[in-house]
């Protein structure tokens, strides 16, 4: 599924929500959007602790695994 949505070039952004557990977690939501840098598609993980955000620029190549981890671990809902 993650694969199918970042070759879709369609994607807009994301929105993962509902921590499977709050425990050590130091942000409450995270946005994905693709983002182009120096020429290369990456994909921007915002991450949302209160009234601070973080972002962080994912190679392409990379992205796939950090989205799954995120599903797998993190949030309950997409």
């Amino acid at each position: 599924m993650i694969h199918n949505i970042m070759e879709d070039t369609s994607l807009i952004t994301a929105t993962l929500s509902q921590l499977r557990k709050r425990e050590g977690m130091t942000f409450t939501k995270v946005t994905v959007k693709p983002v182009e840098l120096k020429g290369q598609l990456h994909y921007q993980f915002t991450y949302f602790s209160g009234q601070k955000v973080t972002h962080q620029n994912v190679p392409e190549n990379e992205a796939e695994r950090v989205w799954i981890d995120m599903f797998e671990n993190v949030f309950r809902q997409a």
